[in-house]
């Protein structure tokens, strides 16, 4: 299903040439992760928003990474080890922890853990990571 939404979106008028971006959320990650790793000629930029996104093997794309500060699905080792996969392959990568924020909260649906100031902050920081590494 990701590739042939990739396939679909490579289809569309105007994009021949340039390249795209991934953003995965949570389990997402995997998924964004995964396609940079099946297409890293055309995948740019990955962002991962709390998720360690699982070591990346192969890649092309510089990543932006959101972490959560307490999050019961992801391990401060999870993050080393994603952290220190990226640094192995030399791929750019820049990683923010929100402080006091927790899985979810840029989710506002989840008010459980939503934190709007958080979200706005990694929002701002999204746009601008996808704008410096695909529209420059």
């Amino acid at each position: 299903m990701v590739l042939a939404a990739y396939e679909e979106l490579r289809k569309q008028p105007g994009l021949t040439g340039i390249g795209l971006a991934t953003i995965g959320f949570s389990f997402g990650a995997y998924w964004a992760r995964w396609l940079a790793e099946e297409k890293p000629e055309a995948i740019k930029a990955v962002t991962i928003v709390y998720s360690d996104g699982w070591n990346v093997r192969k890649s092309n794309a510089d990543y932006l990474v959101h972490f959560a500060d307490t999050d019961p699905y992801m391990s401060e080792e999870a993050k080393k080890e994603m952290e220190a996969s990226l640094k192995a392959l030399n791929l750019p990568a820049t990683f923010y922890t929100y402080p006091g924020t927790g899985h979810w909260f840029m989710e506002s649906d989840r008010p459980d853990a939503y934190n709007a100031e958080a979200a706005k902050l990694a929002w701002e920081r999204t746009i601008a990571f996808l704008r410096e590494q695909l529209v420059a």
